[in-house]
């Protein structure tokens, strides 16, 4: 079965596995465990942050940093296709008594002009507006990429306004490795920023949150009340230091292999995005997107509605090219 409904799907490499079994660990609650202290003072060094906090999912990082960046009754300005819009369960309103501006933009990309127009005048009927997120890349736009540019000019923009500014990075290396850059492009241009280990890196839990040291001080105070405090979690901080020396550059693999099953799909006569990482979403016309996801696990793909019009197949560490050209050579056959 070739599983391309997310790059979460990953299951742990040998070596991985090795690299998890043979982990010091502590109570990390107490601070105790090496192997977390290690991934979080690598994360904070590559990222040139000055603190780094390794928590339980993506979901939990953004939660805590749009809760410390938007007190109760403001405002955080968001993309309305987001992940932190569409699929964190209202955590932000639900745990940090805040509310959502959202803008409209067809690459998902908030630009200065989304954030003037966004900004809520001084007035006593208004919540006050004190923060931005953005997503690089974006999954529901299909992986778009936040150029890094536009990101420093939206940041030096953030601080004239006295908004902060959080990078929703779950697959910021994906973004990374397709610009050919360096992730201090994007870490040293925000006020805080997470990435998730679970995706494109191959590791089985986790993400990290990046900030000043005041602001993960305080990120930890917020991880255990909502019930993210961990203990033995060393075996799997091991799982993320052995992706972030291993898995990132191979990204690149992935990109080329979405390109591919992109094409296979375009030149079958269907709508399809030109990937600019990881991620294909294209639209059936023989039969709905029930039907056809149907027909696809009977011929041995899997992939996720996007919506009612559209399927999302993502690429990933498991599929490397000869399970993709196997892939293509199936869909010439259904689609």
């Amino acid at each position: 079965m070739f599983d391309l409904k997310s790059d979460t799907i990953t299951k742990p490499t040998k070596l991985m596995l090795e690299a998890m079994f043979n982990a010091s660990v502590g109570d990390d609650v107490f601070d105790e465990d090496p192997t977390v202290r290690a991934l979080e003072d690598k994360s904070a060094e590559l990222l040139h942050k000055e603190a780094a906090l390794f928590v339980p999912s993506g979901t939990q990082s953004n939660l805590i940093a749009t809760m410390l960046h938007t007190p109760p009754g403001s405002e955080m300005i968001v993309d309305n296709n987001s992940h932190i819009q569409c699929y964190e369960a209202g955590g932000s309103s639900r745990f940090g008594g805040l509310t959502l501006a959202t803008t409209d933009n067809p690459r998902g990309n908030i630009n200065i002009q989304d954030i003037e127009d966004c900004i809520k005048p001084d007035n006593i009927h208004y919540t006050n507006t004190t923060s931005i997120s953005i997503e690089n890349t974006h999954n529901r736009k299909g992986g778009t990429i936040y150029p890094k540019k536009e990101v420093a000019n939206l940041f030096k923009f953030a601080k004239t306004k006295n908004l902060k500014l959080h990078i929703d990075g779950a697959r910021i290396w994906n973004a990374v490795i397709a610009e050919n850059s360096n992730i201090t492009d994007f870490s040293e241009n925000c006020d805080s920023i997470t990435f998730c280990l679970s995706k494109g890196l191959g590791c089985p839990v986790g993400s990290v949150l990046l900030g000043t040291k005041d602001f993960i001080y305080e990120a930890k105070r917020l991880r255990k009340a909502l019930g993210g405090g961990m203990r033995q979690i060393g075996y799997l901080a091991a799982a993320g230091i052995y992706a972030l020396d291993n898995n990132i550059e191979r990204l690149q693999e992935d990109h080329s292999n979405a390109i591919l099953l992109s094409n296979t799909i375009r030149d079958a006569g269907l709508i399809v995005n030109q990937p600019e990482s990881n991620i294909v979403i294209w639209e059936p016309q023989k039969q709905n997107v029930p039907e056809t996801i149907k027909v696809l696990t009977e011929n041995g793909i899997l992939g996720v509605p996007f919506g009612d019009k559209v399927i999302r197949f993502v690429t990933h560490l498991n599929h490397g090219i000869d399970d993709i050209k196997n892939v293509c050579e199936i869909l010439k056959k259904i689609l």
